[in-house]
């Protein structure tokens, strides 16, 4: 509770992130995937900034900068200690009282998170990278909170569209097509809605078929709703693999914490089966409908993109930008 926080080590760490920053800037995967979570939450929004920081903000960071941080953050008030193994609570609770009873600190706010200061871009931002072998493609826009009533629903409709590896968009943009090693689809889910969006990596040549395609299949989860077969499948790849999240007292703990965290119901995951194979096919379309909109998205595609811009632009106004732009 009291650590030391030494300015070299402080600088050290600092230049070290400062180094992943700049060497961020030459990977297409990650300048992507930044690219649109900007465009989706727009850039001083929280869930539209990258996790490590920008350049100019890692390089105002010191060893005070990151006293007052501790101490403003890391208290006790609303902390919960998860511990998962073989322990016997009355001497459990007697170390913990010796170990922690110094650990005092006022009362602090919550955090929140701020309303999103801007609609979702809706466009095409094309990232120009002369001669690059492949094109990162993205799109995607607003999803749903952690504790939305829509969860389970979007959790299998995500899985038909493309969050399973014989899922639609890669069963076509892999299997069917040959363009990529893997085309998916995912949501993450916060205590605000979080971004739902689409990935894949394609030859250059194939960049703009690959979006027509990846859009086409997504729209199709609303045109083409999903039999029997596919609703079932989907369900026992979430519910059959869910023993292996509580394989470890680690993998326990953590689905603990996450409960804790999103302030989900002690019988969370005794009631998750039910809940997953209790959707059905007209709830999988209602969420598409609802959710998965790419006519509202934003798009973003790293790569030699220049012969493609034409063709880009069915999916909305093009910005062209030269790949390196600080993120």
């Amino acid at each position: 509770s009291e650590p030391a926080f030494d300015p070299k080590e402080i600088a050290r760490l600092r230049d070290e992130r400062l180094d992943e920053i700049a060497r961020s800037l030459d990977e297409p995967r990650i300048v992507a995937n930044l690219r649109l979570l900007e465009a989706i939450f727009g850039p001083t929004h929280p869930y539209g900034r990258p996790e490590g920081g920008r350049k100019e903000e890692v390089e105002r960071i010191d060893a005070p900068a990151v006293r007052a941080f501790h101490r403003r953050h890391y208290t006790p008030r609303g902390a919960t200690l998860v511990l998962v193994g073989a322990v016997e609570p009355r001497t459990l609770r007697n170390r913990l009282d010796a170990a922690f009873r110094r650990w005092t600190a006022t009362r602090t706010a919550r955090p929140t998170v701020p309303p999103r200061p801007q609609a979702p871009a809706h466009g095409v931002l094309a990232v120009q990278r002369p001669q690059s072998p492949q094109s990162e493609i993205r799109l995607g826009g607003l999803g749903i909170p952690r504790r939305h009533p829509d969860y389970f629903a979007f959790k299998v409709a995500n899985a038909i569209v493309g969050g399973l590896f014989n899922s639609r968009v890669n069963m076509n943009l892999r299997e069917e097509k040959g363009w990529t090693y893997g085309a998916y689809t995912r949501f993450e889910t916060h205590r605000a809605a979080g971004p739902v969006y689409g990935t894949v990596a394609v030859d250059t040549a194939a960049t703009a078929e690959a979006l027509d395609e990846f859009v086409a299949e997504i729209e199709g989860l609303t045109a083409r709703p999903p039999d029997d077969d596919e609703l079932r499948l989907a369900t026992n790849a979430l519910t059959l693999s869910l023993p292996r999240l509580f394989e470890t007292a680690a993998q326990v703990a953590a689905q603990v914490a996450e409960q804790v965290v999103y302030e989900l119901p002690d019988d969370y995951w005794t009631r998750y089966v039910r809940r997953i194979r209790s959707v059905t096919t007209e709830q999988v379309v209602r969420v598409a409908q609802r959710y998965l909109r790419p006519d509202r998205w934003a798009f973003v595609v790293v790569g030699d993109v220049e012969p493609h811009l034409p063709r880009l632009a069915r999916h909305g106004d093009v910005t062209v930008e030269p790949f390196g732009r600080p993120l």
